[in-house]
């Protein structure tokens, strides 16, 4: 299957279900590659949304202002709200907070947060991956996933420069879902990494003490980096989402 790093990905087999999958900052919808085609291969229609700006070009990030992204998920899941009965969210990083911060969210089906960026961490590898040139092919195994699924390319410093912009946004998107945690209701499972490189494993805590939901599922990981499953761990992460979408609502 083929799927564009900055372009949505729409996928209709499936007139009553869809799976809504929102990326971090800086990824793609290619991130999610293998969880889309299990579900596709369950009969469930997939939207994929492509956050803006929808290029490569690091300077087409100066255009983004700092509702944006939640503006365009509001507006795409509305759309999907719309158009078919049950709609699902699997998110990832910033695109957790766009989940929570999402206006009609009590109105979607089930909530999948992995890892969201409600504490950040800044670690060795954090900075590694921020200064890696994602032009280039890595030697290390995990540089190189996270530079074949970004949305953006920055070639030198000055380019990594106009992600500071975006980078700021991040921080505003925190500030509002750490506040709306309390207002999600829906069936919720969030997932976290001891070894995440990028967001702090009391998040799980946290979303669980502040969280309203009718049903709290939390997954902690051992060896998870925060863009990717380990190999030891994917299979079950994998089988877990599936369970809780999939299966009967108790609530």
């Amino acid at each position: 299957m083929e799927i564009k790093r900055n372009q949505d990905l729409h996928i209709r087999k499936s007139k009553q279900h869809v799976v809504a999958f929102i990326h971090g900052i800086f990824s793609s919808p290619s991130h999610y590659k293998d969880l889309i085609e299990q579900f596709t291969e369950l009969d469930y229609s997939i939207y994929a949304i492509s956050l803006h700006p929808h290029s490569d070009n690091p300077r087409e990030y100066l255009k983004l202002h700092k509702d944006s992204w939640i503006e365009q998920v509001n507006d795409t899941l509305d759309l999907l709200l719309n158009k078919y009965e049950n709609v699902y969210i699997i998110s990832h990083s910033l695109g957790g907070l766009l989940s929570i911060e999402y206006e009609h969210i009590n109105q979607i089906k089930k909530l999948v947060l992995w890892a969201p960026a409600l504490k950040p961490r800044l670690t060795f590898k954090s900075i590694q991956i921020g200064l890696a040139n994602m032009n280039k092919p890595q030697s290390d195994e995990y540089l190189e996933f996270c530079r074949t699924k970004g949305s953006v390319s920055p070639r030198n410093i000055a380019e990594r420069a106009f992600l500071l912009k975006p980078s700021l946004h991040l921080l505003y998107n925190i500030k509002n879902a750490r506040k709306k945690l309390k207002n999600v209701h829906i069936p919720t499972l969030v997932i976290v990494s001891k070894n995440d490189e990028s967001v702090q494993f009391s998040t799980g805590k946290l979303a669980e003490r502040e969280m309203d939901c009718c049903e709290f599922q939390l997954l902690e990981l051992e060896k998870s980096l925060h863009n990717d499953f380990s190999n030891e761990e994917r299979d079950i992460v994998y089988t877990q989402i599936i369970d809780f979408i999939t299966k009967k609502e108790t609530c």
